[in-house]
């Protein structure tokens, strides 16, 4: 993997992105588990939908986001595997919290065999609400859980006066 550049600011993906979202898909999932490039595409160019992403040349991660009435659905978040754990993932959620502030809650839905990234979610304040049985085929089940925005923005003003004192 080419080191990444300096920029790893977070902005809104473009279709002039496709094929670098493409390229992070293959190398973050399993073939069976992949998006479709029409997936990603409808990703970035349908109005209630919205890509993040973090990293230039090359790309480290990416959050598929679905503004749901007062609802945003973290449908896919992908870090490429050299830059897991380095805080891609966390950045990512972040900014997606911070973007959506007038929304009352966030919601996802994650296999329940994906202890990192349930602990990721537990660490924002996500709680579980129900098990959904077979929900990736046969012995996958998925697990949804929601964090309502509002605590998001209390941790963070609660931290942002610890930093300011």
């Amino acid at each position: 993997m080419a080191q990444p550049r300096s920029d790893n600011s977070v902005r809104a993906a473009t279709v002039a992105d496709l094929a670098a979202l493409l390229e992070l898909e293959r190398a973050g999932f399993p073939v069976l588990e992949q998006w479709s490039e029409q997936s990603w595409r409808s990703e970035l160019t349908e109005p209630a939908l919205q890509v993040l992403i973090i990293g230039t040349d090359p790309l480290l991660g990416a959050i598929a986001l679905r503004i749901a009435g007062d609802d945003v659905e973290l449908d896919r978040i992908v870090v490429h595997p050299r830059a897991r754990r380095s805080g891609i993932a966390r950045t990512l959620i972040n900014n997606a919290l911070d973007g959506h502030r007038a929304a009352e809650k966030m919601i996802l839905e994650v296999w329940t065999g994906n202890a990192a990234a349930i602990a990721l979610y537990r660490s924002f304040g996500f709680t579980e609400l129900i098990n959904r049985r077979d929900y990736y085929g046969p012995g996958r089940d998925a697990v949804i859980m929601s964090l309502p925005i509002q605590d998001h923005r209390r941790v963070q003003d609660h931290r942002a006066g610890e930093v300011r004192a």
